[in-house]
């Protein structure tokens, strides 16, 4: 069985989830903040708390210095 998504991610971590910004999808950084079973709360970089409850819209953030390196 899969592990849940409140076992997946504990608070103060790193992440992105993805949103609809004009009909496109684009994936956004936000911090875990709690866990809420059957899901887990996250703050978006812009304030906003979203109620995550599966794994479709919510991934791990990248390291910024992976990220920094696109060209690499």
């Amino acid at each position: 069985m899969p592990q849940r998504i409140y076992d997946q991610y504990a608070p103060g971590d790193q992440v992105e989830i993805v949103l609809a910004n004009q009909g496109e999808d684009e994936w956004q950084p936000a911090v875990v903040v709690r866990p809420d079973p059957p899901g887990i709360w996250v703050c978006a970089a812009d304030g906003r708390e979203w109620f995550m409850t599966n794994t479709y819209r919510i991934r791990p953030a990248v390291p910024t210095d992976k990220a920094d390196r696109s060209d690499t």
